[in-house]
């Protein structure tokens, strides 16, 4: 698996035998070399895999993925995969996957959030209700929106202007 692993690192495979691979072999022995080292530090104590942003992956690790997750069933492993609804992976389904959903935040929980997050700052009724309203109950985007206009120092007005737009 050395060749596989340095390949990974960026570093030459330094290997004859892994020059003469074709894309799909080194694709598969790379996978092999991953689900081997994984498999391997979950021997020693219960592995936790979080991929975070699933909706964003690429197709080779939504590959690698899909292969590791049907690896695992015996092993103390639990693969926790973040995503919007939009961009679910290919390995939720089976006994083995369990989707908790999220729900968004209501407009007083969002009102509190943005509050919370300007600490005492004063902030304009006007300018809250709209980090509430394009928030849309994300409590990532109310965070970001809170947190840019406070460190702007434009809480005291309506927002105006793109930065409106994206939090």
């Amino acid at each position: 698996m050395i060749p596989f692993y340095r390949t990974l690192l960026s570093l030459p495979a330094d290997n004859p035998m892994f020059t003469m691979l074709d894309a799909e072999g080194r694709k598969f022995g790379t996978f092999e070399a991953v689900k081997n080292l994984l498999l391997a530090i979950s021997a020693e104590k219960p592995l936790v895999v979080f991929l975070e942003d699933v909706h964003w992956i690429d197709k080779i690790s939504e590959d690698l993925f899909t292969f590791f997750s049907r690896c695992i069933l015996e092993h103390p492993i639990l693969m926790v995969a973040a995503y919007r609804p939009e961009g679910s992976p290919p390995w939720n389904h089976g006994a083995h996957y369990q989707r908790l959903s999220l729900e968004t935040l209501s407009s007083k929980s969002s009102v509190q959030l943005v509050r919370n997050i300007v600490a005492g700052v004063p902030l304009d009724s006007e300018l809250e209700k709209q980090i509430v309203a394009k928030a849309g109950g994300n409590p990532f985007f109310v965070e970001r929106l809170s947190v840019s206009f406070l460190t702007r120092g434009t809480l005291s007005g309506p927002m105006t202007g793109t930065s409106a737009t994206s939090p």
